[in-house]
């Protein structure tokens, strides 16, 4: 094995920080479409009136 094939602490450090980034980028992404469709679901009004927009 050679010298180069031996990752250096700071390789290791930037492997961490790019996987716990991508991570953390799915986990915001996925949080706020969680949050976007619960406050749609919430405030949907349904049916307001019997009669339709057109009738």
């Amino acid at each position: 094995m050679d010298q180069q094939d031996i990752p250096t602490k700071r390789e290791k450090k930037s492997r961490r920080f790019v996987f716990f980034a991508f991570i953390a980028f799915f986990f915001i992404f996925i949080s706020v479409d969680i949050f976007f469709v619960y406050k749609a679901l919430n405030t949907f009004p349904g049916v307001v009136s019997e009669k339709g927009k057109y009738e």
